[in-house]
């Protein structure tokens, strides 16, 4: 195992939370993550660094936003790299002058030379952030977030390769009954899938674990699922809290992830996976008797094994929370701490994932083994850590190929 900082911050949640994804990987091996921390004027700005060494050293800080003016920030930023080895980066930000407004949506993009200039993407008086982002195999976008109002809804926007962003679309809205926190992925068909936490009519007093899918590029959606129907909230509504999904590489499944009571009023870590025909039982994956286990992602390698990753306390650790893990293979692994007891909280561990940014049959988000994942400590340094058995696929980028061709004649 190898860990790595990345940057000293000024917030737990600077990157963001465990159902988005902050962690993205080019085709050269060049990785890039995107934080918020303090400007010179204890503004909050949207920064991002690269690392060329593995996850090792991070350099070329760059600032994405321009904030000024009191009572403003930039908040947990997302990221995704396509095909062609553009790196697209999108975040909240507050437009509230001298005091509190709404959040709205901004992107800019690398192109390999320069960044595209600060476009903001969404309007109007609600809240819009809290988003997440992944990219299909046309190289288009799609972003789902949460709109907040009374009531909140599940919103999306789309981005064509080489075009605008298209006007706001809905995902679930649902009269007076709240919807929060998505997490978004596509699969190897290009369907895209959503999963957020939400009430609903004629679903009681609690909120629940919510999924639909779009096969048409987000062109509709189908109807909405209900994955989860108990006397509690199993859709956790603390903020930014929601469930996380990823889709299995080689069938294309989404395998989501929550944190929720189960047989007691402590939240533990649970599981379920579209089985080609069904939704499968939920798995409990912690079942601590006396700790909290909160904040799940999730992620794959193309070995076929599935990793989630959480933060809790346990008896090793009563004070103070760190990451934690589970690997299925075949069956579910044991429980590994993969931070140990210090000072310090650890929190929000969220993994390197993505099915599309693929160089011919070579998958760049993917491992062939081994995981990676960043996270935030209890003093405020954004780390990095990596498997001991991380190994990614290796070959030409096809980017470089394509120049050498073209060189060649």
């Amino acid at each position: 195992m190898a860990e790595y900082t990345i940057s000293s911050i000024n917030r737990e949640d600077a990157a963001g939370f465990p159902n988005k994804r902050s962690l993205a990987r080019q085709s050269d091996g060049t990785l890039w993550t995107f934080y918020n921390k303090y400007d010179g004027s204890s503004i909050y700005q949207m920064y991002g660094k690269k690392s060329v060494d593995g996850g090792a050293s991070w350099t070329g800080e760059v600032q994405l936003s321009s904030i000024s003016g009191a009572s403003k920030a930039a908040y947990y930023a997302v990221v995704n790299v396509d095909s062609n080895d553009n790196v697209h980066v999108v975040w909240g930000e507050d437009d509230g002058g001298t005091s509190w407004g709404y959040e709205q949506l901004h992107y800019r993009g690398w192109n390999g030379s320069v960044w595209s200039t600060d476009t903001t993407i969404t309007s109007g008086s609600h809240h819009h952030y809290l988003e997440s982002m992944a990219v299909d195999s046309g190289n288009n976008l799609h972003v789902a977030y949460y709109e907040g109002g009374s009531p909140s809804a599940i919103r999306y926007l789309r981005k064509p390769s080489g075009s605008a962003w298209d006007s706001q679309a809905t995902i679930c809205y649902e009269g007076s009954y709240n919807q929060l926190w998505p997490s978004l992925d596509i699969d190897k068909n290009d369907v895209i899938h959503v999963v957020w936490s939400g009430y609903y009519n004629g679903g009681g007093a609690y909120a629940q674990v919510r999924y639909t899918k779009s096969s048409n590029g987000g062109n509709s959606w189908d109807a909405v699922q209900n994955l989860t129907s108990n006397s509690y909230d199993s859709g956790e509504l603390s903020f930014g809290s929601g469930p996380a999904i990823a889709c299995e590489p080689s069938t294309g499944y989404p395998c989501i992830v929550w944190h929720a009571p189960s047989s007691s009023s402590l939240k533990q870590i649970r599981h379920i996976i579209w089985t080609g025909s069904a939704w499968s039982s939920i798995t409990d994956l912690t079942a601590e008797g006396t700790y909290q286990q909160l904040m799940p992602g999730i992620s794959f390698d193309k070995d076929g094994k599935t990793y989630v990753f959480w933060h809790g306390r346990h008896s090793g650790s009563t004070t103070y929370t760190q990451i934690r893990s589970r690997t299925y293979s075949g069956s579910w692994g044991s429980i590994v701490n993969e931070t140990s007891p210090g000072t310090a909280d650890q929190k929000y561990p969220t993994p390197i994932f993505s099915r599309w940014r693929i160089d011919g049959s070579r998958v760049v988000n993917i491992p062939q083994s081994g995981w990676a994942f960043i996270w935030v400590d209890g003093i405020y340094n954004l780390k990095i850590k990596l498997s001991s058995d991380l190994v990614w696929e290796t070959g030409p980028p096809p980017v470089l190929v394509k120049k050498i061709i073209a060189q060649c004649g």
